[in-house]
Parts: C-alpha cells; structure tokens; sequence
C-alpha cells in the first residue's frame, strides 16, 4: 500500500501492510518500514482507505445490534398499519 497523506512523514512510499487494529476507536494498518521495523500508521493516511468522494459507489452502512432491533420494531409496526390512501 502507499501513503496518500501529504503531511504524512512516509508520503509517497510503498510500505508492506501485515495486520490492522484500533486504537481508541481509529483503524490503523500494521507496516513494515524501509529500515525493517513495525509500527502502525492511521489506514486513512493510506492509499487503501480512501474518502468516499475519490472511490465509486458509497459504503456500505452497518447497523449496530440496536439499530437492527429498532428497525425491526418500526417495520413490525407499520406492517400492522392499515395502508393510507395515496392523492
């Protein structure tokens, strides 16, 4: 993969991604460096996460567990709803 973020000390180079993790919620990839040595730099700073306006089509959302729960309850509820006429 390769850093995209310009203010990023490693802009521009190549580097082996070999794992990920979060840390205090952010996403960051596990890299080799030129030297050898491992450290772990934010995935947005990489050419593999990039923004939403540079790639195609939108992410995809993910619903937390409560979310799914409410959804169910809201589609339950309007399934028993008599359908209201449409002008």
């Amino acid at each position: 993969m390769r850093v995209i973020e310009v203010s990023h000390p490693l802009f521009d180079q190549r580097l082996e991604a070999h794992g990920f993790r979060r840390l205090n919620g952010d996403l960051r990839l596990a890299v080799r460096l030129p030297d050898g040595s491992s450290t772990t730099i934010p995935a947005t700073a990489t050419d593999l996460c990039i923004p939403e306006s540079h790639s195609g089509p939108p992410a995809a959302t993910v619903l937390s567990l409560e979310g799914v729960r409410l959804l169910r309850c809201l589609v339950a509820a309007k399934s028993r709803r008599p359908e209201e006429p449409r002008d």
